[in-house]
C-alpha cells in the first residue's frame, strides 16, 4: 500500500468516526434549536441541558480541534440554545490536560533537557487548554509559565479541518439557509485563525509589542516574555498570579479596580490595547 493510500484511508476512518460521533448530536441540536425558536419565552429545559452535556462530551472525545471549535461556539448564542452554551463554556476552563509523558518530548525538542534548563519544573500543568497547556517552572531564580503545544497538534488540526469542511458540504441543503451560512462563517473564520494560535512566535511578538505600547501604566501588568526559551511550539513568560477578568466577585473581594482599568482600556489617547490584542490573533492563553 502506498503512502498516499495509507493517508487517504486514515482520513476516511477519521471522517467516519467524526460523522458517527456528531450525527446524533447534530440531530438533537436541530430539534432543540427549532423548539427554542418556537418558544415566546426561553425557559430553561432539562432535556436541552442534558443534550448540551452530551454534545460537550462528544466534542471533548473528538480531541483538540473540536474542543477549540466548541470554545468558539460557546460565544455564539445566535447559534446555540443557552443550555448548550452553559455546557460549552466549561471548555474555557475545564479541558483535560495531556499527560506529561507526551508533552515532555515536545518541550525537550525545543528547549533541551528540562533538568538542565530549569532549576525546578512542576510536571503537573496549572492549566489545560484546547491546543496547549501550561506548566510552572523556575528559570534563573524566577518563576515562569511554560506554555507548550499539544503533541502533533498541527497534523491533528490539518486532518480535522479537512474532515470538518467535508462534513459541512454534506449538510448543505439539509439545514435551513441561515444556519448553514452562519456555521460556514464560523468554520471559515476558524480555518483562518487556528494555525496562528499554535505558532507561539506570533504570541511572543505581540506580547513584547503590547508591553512596549503600555509601558508606564502602573495599573496594567504584561508578563515579561523570555525570548531565548520561546519558539513556535513553546512560549515562556514571567509567571504572574491573577484573577480571571470574568470572575467579578473575586475581583470585588480583592478590591481590584477593574472598572477603572476597563475605562482606561477604552481611552484611545492612552494606548490602543484592543488593536494590539486583535493583531495577535490569539484568544487561547490557557
Amino acid at each position: 500500500m502506498s503512502k498516499d493510500q495509507t493517508i487517504s484511508r486514515g482520513v476516511r476512518r477519521a471522517e467516519l468516526r467524526v460523522f458517527f460521533k456528531l450525527y446524533p448530536v447534530f440531530r438533537r441540536y436541530l430539534r432543540d434549536r427549532a423548539a427554542t425558536k418556537k418558544e415566546k419565552e426561553h425557559t430553561w429545559n432539562q432535556t436541552r441541558e442534558r443534550n448540551g452535556r452530551r454534545a460537550l462530551e462528544a466534542f471533548i472525545d473528538l480531541g483538540p480541534t473540536f474542543i477549540k471549535l466548541g470554545q468558539v461556539l460557546s460565544a455564539r448564542p445566535d447559534l446555540l440554545p443557552r443550555e448548550y452554551i452553559s455546557s460549552f463554556q466549561k471548555l474555557q476552563d475545564e479541558v483535560p490536560p495531556a499527560s506529561f509523558n507526551v508533552t515532555r518530548p515536545v518541550l525537550e525538542r525545543n528547549l533541551g533537557n528540562l533538568d538542565e534548563v530549569f532549576e525546578e519544573f512542576d510536571e503537573n500543568p496549572i492549566s489545560g487548554a484546547s491546543l496547549g497547556q501550561v506548566y510552572l517552572a523556575t528559570y534563573k531564580g524566577r518563576r515562569v509559565a511554560v506554555k507548550v503545544n499539544r503533541p502533533e497538534i498541527e497534523d491533528i488540526i490539518r486532518k480535522d479541518l479537512f474532515v470538518i469542511n467535508r462534513l459541512l458540504k454534506l449538510v448543505k441543503g439539509r439545514i435551513d439557509r441561515f444556519l448553514y451560512i452562519s456555521v460556514s462563517n464560523v468554520i471559515s473564520d476558524f480555518n483562518s485563525r487556528i494555525y496562528d494560535e499554535i505558532d507561539y512566535r506570533k504570541e511572543l511578538s505581540n506580547s513584547i509589542k503590547i508591553a512596549k505600547n503600555i509601558r508606564g501604566h502602573a495599573s496594567v501588568i504584561v508578563p515579561e516574555a523570555i525570548p531565548e526559551l520561546s519558539g513556535k511550539e513553546v512560549l515562556v513568560l514571567e509567571y504572574v498570579h491573577g484573577t480571571k477578568i470574568t470572575n467579578i466577585e473575586e475581583l470585588k473581594k480583592h478590591e481590584r479596580p477593574f472598572l477603572k482599568t476597563q475605562t482606561n482600556f477604552r481611552n484611545p489617547s492612552k494606548f490602543d490595547l484592543h488593536s494590539d490584542l486583535y493583531s495577535s490573533g490569539s484568544t487561547d492563553h490557557c
